[in-house]
């Protein structure tokens, strides 16, 4: 029997994603102070879900402190990483497209550092 061959390299490797997501989080700035109240509440039930691996909560949570603050770069980060635990590349890849628009002037400092 003939086998079909299928590409050795898929379109999107799953190798790039970590490293796309290390330089996301790498490019947002941790928050001096939240812009309001909400966004911090949030944005603390985030990271505790963070901690205890809960990452669709972690993800409902940062996504409701980005509609508070939707200038954050640091959220929109901690967003794409809990895309990329939850193993939903196709979302990491079009937010990791926005920060990295948003933030061009560090993601340019990045590049040039190496």
């Amino acid at each position: 029997m003939i086998r079909p061959r299928f590409p050795r390299f898929p379109l999107f490797p799953a190798t790039l994603v970590p490293g796309l997501v290390a330089v996301c989080l790498a490019l947002a700035p941790v928050p001096a102070r939240a812009q309001d109240e909400a966004s911090m509440l949030h944005a603390g039930r985030a990271s505790v879900a963070e901690q205890e691996g809960d990452w669709k909560t972690a993800l409902n949570e940062y996504s409701a402190a980005l509609q508070s603050d939707s200038t954050s770069g640091y959220l929109l980060a901690r967003v794409i990483h809990c895309l990329f635990q939850l193993g939903r590349d196709d979302e990491v890849m079009s937010f990791a497209n926005v920060l990295w628009k948003r933030d061009s002037t560090q993601a340019d400092a990045a590049a040039e550092a190496g």
